[in-house]
């Protein structure tokens, strides 16, 4: 099989500086730039739910993004290349580091990005790039190595997994193996737990609204919105950017699951699912039950 049967060219992505100054023509070509393709992930370990904060490189006008939630099934693979034979002659960018492999995943963030800034580009030239992305458009890009060799056995397995897995069942309103909840208020499309707690920024003019973003409270998260909000209630965002917290009734049954054991509270109102999160230690929380074996049984 081809590798143009396996994926699809997506984009190709050129070394990107900030502008400062004239620089110097690239010399000598390198595989510092990246061409993206579209994947689909036949691996089996592609529905663990991930909640992660993000700081940018300091040099860049990036705010930190607080909150944010992936699942493990890659949509795109960045493979380092070296350009040749273009025409006409690129701007006159520097050349870059050499590239690597990164897989991508589609990533969800509670808060919409839109600045601008300039840059410089072999492609593009230079001026200025304005970047506006809604919440549910992101991507997140992670290192990888390849060369792990795949085989028959493991597309069986791989398939056999597939089908039983939260993508089958989600919007059942049965809580199963896989998922956190299922169609409740506190629960996503993707029945994973919503944002249970808000960073709350106050307006900057008298009389302007405060701001509330609500995230997953992770302690990894809550630090972050304590650094960048300093106010981290419990809630979800509500009118006014107020947080608001809401009861659950009835009351379910929240597990946390250590590996070797688990622990299970009552949750009847939004900010007991925050203040699992928080007790825990862990993120491997969900509606669900302690059972004698010591692991977690979701449900109901």
């Amino acid at each position: 099989m081809s590798t143009s049967s396996v994926v699809r060219r997506w984009i190709a992505a050129v070394p990107l500086l900030l502008v400062a100054g004239s620089p110097a023509p690239a010399t000598a070509q390198q595989a510092d730039h990246l061409a993206c393709f579209r994947a689909q992930d036949a691996r089996t370990q592609t529905n663990v739910r991930y909640t992660v904060s993000l700081i940018a490189d300091p040099s860049l006008p990036f705010a930190p993004e607080i909150g944010c939630t992936l699942k493990s099934a890659a949509t795109s693979v960045c493979v380092p290349v070296a350009k040749t034979s273009i025409s006409p002659s690129p701007f006159g960018a520097p050349q870059g580091p050499p590239a690597s492999l990164l897989v991508c995943y589609t990533m969800r963030c509670p808060r919409e990005t839109e600045l601008t800034f300039n840059v410089l580009d072999q492609i593009g030239g230079p001026g200025p790039l304005r970047v506006k992305s809604r919440s549910e458009r992101r991507q997140l890009c992670v290192p990888a190595s390849s060369g792990v060799p795949t085989t028959s056995s493991t597309s069986t397995t791989t398939t056999s997994s597939t089908s039983t897995t939260i993508g089958a069942r989600c919007g059942n309103g049965h809580v199963e193996a896989g998922e956190q909840c299922d169609g409740q208020f506190f629960c996503t499309s993707e029945c994973s737990f919503a944002p249970t707690a808000c960073c709350v920024v106050p307006g900057t003019v008298l009389g302007e609204p405060a701001t509330c973003t609500g995230f997953i409270p992770t302690r990894t998260n809550l630090l972050g919105c304590l650094s960048e909000c300093g106010d981290c209630p419990s809630g979800m965002c509500g009118s006014g950017g107020a947080c608001e917290d809401h009861p659950i009734d009835p009351p379910v049954s929240i597990c946390c699951d250590f590996g070797t054991d688990c622990t299970e509270m009552t949750a009847s109102a939004v900010h007991d699912i925050a203040a699992a999160y928080v007790n825990c230690l862990v993120e491997t929380i969900g509606m669900g039950t302690c059972g004698p074996d010591h692991r977690c049984h979701p449900g109901p």
